[in-house]
């Protein structure tokens, strides 16, 4: 296979069959976010939820049993962020969420069994921990304000490129949410 076949290969499969097992946890991952941008206060980490390790552990605890995967949990992070998250808190959110669903969890304990399952779970809490204190610390001692950082993009003020970027994602997501829900119900 030449490389103008395996180039045009590996663009069918990322925008076909990829796009089409992650549109589901893209239209999931932008609807709970919106629904946090919408529904929580603008500063509510900040003031109503302690920021910090409180944070860091309150993620923990809400990400471990739910199954929240990768794409779904981004914009949530992001969205998290904005309404004053700190940075590590969301990073333990994105680390513990995917791997620590129960479907992971009891396959582990199935195939390898439950002492693995325990050491899994233990080193998974002390790097996300770990890993978001660190995030913390770097951001503090760069004295970066993310949710701040963060541009709030009002009307008419996208560049061409997040424009186009953002029209072709919406484009892919309805075509492929189209062939998967809407266009089988019609048939």
């Amino acid at each position: 296979m030449g490389l103008r076949q395996r180039l045009l290969a590996s663009l069918r499969f990322s925008f076909g069959k990829l796009m089409e097992d992650l549109t589901p946890w893209f239209m999931l991952g932008f609807l709970i976010s919106g629904l946090i941008t919408v529904v929580v206060p603008e500063d509510f980490f900040g003031d109503t939820i302690p920021g910090g390790f409180v944070a860091m552990l309150m993620m923990l605890v809400l990400s471990m049993p739910m199954y929240i995967c990768a794409t779904a949990s981004t914009p949530v992070a992001a969205a998290l962020v904005l309404k004053g998250l700190d940075p590590g808190a969301a990073l333990v959110l994105l680390l513990a969420g995917p791997a620590t669903n129960i479907t992971t969890m009891l396959v582990v304990r199935n195939f390898l069994g439950t002492a693995v399952l325990r050491v899994y779970l233990l080193s998974l809490i002390v790097v996300s921990l770990a890993l978001g204190w660190l995030v913390n610390l770097l951001y503090e001692s760069m004295d970066i304000d993310l949710a701040n950082a963060i541009p709030h993009v009002h009307a008419m003020e996208h560049d061409w490129l997040a424009t186009a970027g953002g029209v072709v994602l919406s484009a892919l997501l309805l075509f492929h949410a189209w062939r998967l829900w809407i266009a089988p119900r019609f048939r």
